[in-house]
């Protein structure tokens, strides 16, 4: 037998013919932050949890440090590994949990690593991804409509909006979880990594992703 596995945004942007066909043999693995929680949970010595590698106390926003990774995640499992793996570079060997203010530094270089990945990985698809990613360094973290951020991506990228229109890129943006939305005022942001069924819609908050924050020098209103 052989075995593919292939994340759903890439799977759904797949066209080959028969695809229908291979409905019943799909099986989709939705990762939470429980599951990442068991995860690396099964990769350290036994007796210990995750929990037990982080200095006591909560980050900022009252997150335990663990949520506060995964936040900066697209719910992978490698990246966060790959988060965590930082985290233990930075600290020094004689140490036995990781501090919080070594989190703050392993994540100036892993949002950069993020920012780049991403470029890497959607130029494929979209030859001027680099571009639209770079139109909103520097922004800020939270804009109050959609027309709002439409606004600012006319303002940053404006041959690129000529090109291919505000909502075309937008949608881009929304499939790779850059941006999410957040409805009615109600609520928290939501991001298509946490929901595969969420669709863009017509108003709402819009909302950069967390990962994306130092790598991008994003503000925070």
């Amino acid at each position: 037998h052989v075995v593919t596995f292939l994340r759903s945004d890439i799977y759904q942007g797949l066209r080959f013919d028969d695809k229908d066909k291979h409905r019943a043999v799909e099986e989709e693995i939705s990762w939470s932050v429980d599951l990442l929680r068991d995860l690396i949970n099964a990769r350290l010595p036994d007796g210990l949890t995750v929990d037990d590698i982080f200095e006591e106390g909560d980050m900022r926003g009252s997150i335990a440090p663990f949520n506060y990774l995964v936040k900066r995640t697209f719910l992978r499992p490698r990246e966060i590994i790959q988060f965590l793996q930082l985290c233990q570079k930075r600290t020094p060997v004689s140490e036995t949990e990781i501090a919080k203010d070594t989190i703050r530094e392993a994540e100036e270089l892993y949002s950069a690593w993020k920012v780049d990945d991403l470029k890497q990985e959607y130029r494929r698809v979209f030859s001027d991804y680099d571009a639209l990613l770079e139109a909103r360094r520097q922004t800020q973290h939270r804009f109050d409509s959609i027309d709002e951020f439409a606004a600012t991506l006319t303002a940053n990228a404006p041959k690129l909006v000529e090109e291919y229109g505000a909502r075309e890129l937008m949608q881009r943006l929304f499939d790779a979880s850059i941006i999410g939305v957040r409805l009615r005022d109600a609520g928290v942001a939501r991001f298509r990594c946490e929901d595969p069924d969420l669709l863009l819609p017509a108003t709402g908050s819009v909302y950069i992703h967390q990962s994306l924050y130092k790598g991008l020098n994003i503000s925070e209103k």
